[in-house]
């Protein structure tokens, strides 16, 4: 089955992003960058849309459930002027957990001589942290929410399933989306198998 055409936010900045802190499945809400950076998604989308000749109201939005996803979402739609789709929480965009390592400062650990943590950060795909997961569990998780799509969406989600959808569906390198990160206030368009980023 053909996925449609993908359209996809990662939520805003929260002091965890801006501190570079693994968050995970942490619920940590958006600071005030984040909420500014929501509303430029929500306008981006707007005018893509738009350009691609797609009535916002036919496309239904699938959320994260944390509470950084569906703050961002909603800000974004309320820059919409026109209706839009109805707006869905779906477990399977929440963001991987990184477990045991959840809440730990990126730069410290790609400078620690621990081996279990440089075993883990070279092979994320696969690896598992203590009570976490891979980024193989997140495709496993995301697959029914793709096979169900029948029409274009939004998707409200994270960074890490953004590069776990373009290794599903562009075909790109595991290892090349592991230094990969969308930026946010972006939007992302996956179409046939082809990445494009909006407002970077």
């Amino acid at each position: 089955m053909t996925t449609p055409t993908l359209y996809i936010i990662r939520h805003g900045q929260t002091d965890w992003n801006a501190s570079h802190r693994l968050q995970g499945v942490s619920d940590v809400p958006l600071n005030a960058l984040g909420k500014e950076q929501a509303q430029q998604s929500g306008r981006l989308l707007a005018d893509l849309l738009k350009n691609d000749g797609l009535e916002p109201s036919t496309l239904d939005w699938h959320v994260s459930p944390l509470e950084r996803t569906v703050v961002t979402s909603n800000l974004a739609r309320a820059t919409f002027e026109t209706a839009i789709g109805a707006m869905h929480l779906d477990q399977g965009l929440i963001e991987i957990s990184f477990g045991e390592y959840e809440g730990e400062s990126v730069p410290e650990l790609y400078a620690s001589k621990h081996e279990p943590i440089q075993n883990w950060l070279a092979n994320r795909w696969h690896q598992r942290p203590a009570d976490g997961e891979n980024y193989g569990d997140v495709a496993k998780r995301l697959a029914p929410l793709l096979s169900s799509l029948d029409r274009p969406p939004v998707l409200v989600s994270h960074g890490g399933v953004t590069r776990t959808l373009r290794y599903m569906l562009c075909g790109a390198a595991p290892e090349e989306m592991l230094e990969w990160l969308p930026v946010q206030g972006s939007v992302m368009k996956i179409s046939n198998g082809t990445f494009e980023a909006f407002g970077e």
